[in-house]
């Protein structure tokens, strides 16, 4: 007598996907001391024009102050949005292009430089965050520029 016993055949497939999921953190600036954003570098701009110690404040900047010295402040609304991140919050950092002797930019209470400075983690939404340009009574007259470079980035 010949025993058979069945046996049951198992096959096996996989399916390999392939994608990307972008997610996407988007920043905005607004402040009454801006120019509106050029749309699509979302760069704005704060054309202070003659400053001094002694007149008065540009459209949109507060004058005050400070130790040695005298600033400028405005508010600025950070908005920040998210899509596909799957965050619920942001950090806000803040540099500066290059420093200038005697001349201090500051978000908030926060001393820029060069390098990226943790302004906040935030949820996403609009923040009122202060801009402040803090000027020694030794600083040099002349023209400057400066460039203050905002980023977000997902938590």
């Amino acid at each position: 007598m010949v025993s058979s016993v069945a046996t049951a055949g198992t096959g096996v497939a996989t399916l390999t996907i392939h994608g990307n999921s972008l997610g996407v953190v988007t920043i905005t600036l607004a402040s009454p001391g801006f120019v509106p954003p050029d749309t699509p570098l979302n760069a704005s701009t704060a054309v202070l024009g003659t400053i001094s110690k002694n007149s008065a404040a540009p459209t949109g900047w507060a004058k005050g102050t400070i130790t040695g010295g005298w600033k400028l402040t405005t508010p600025v609304t950070v908005t920040t949005t998210e899509t596909l991140t799957g965050t619920t919050q942001a950090a806000l950092t803040a540099k500066l292009d290059a420093v200038q002797a005697n001349v201090t930019y500051k978000v908030d209470a926060v001393s820029l430089t060069t390098s990226d400075q943790l302004i906040a983690v935030e949820s996403y939404g609009s923040h009122l965050h202060d801009v402040i340009l803090e000027i020694g009574n030794s600083a040099s007259s002349g023209l400057f520029t400066h460039v203050v470079t905002f980023t977000v980035t997902a938590q």
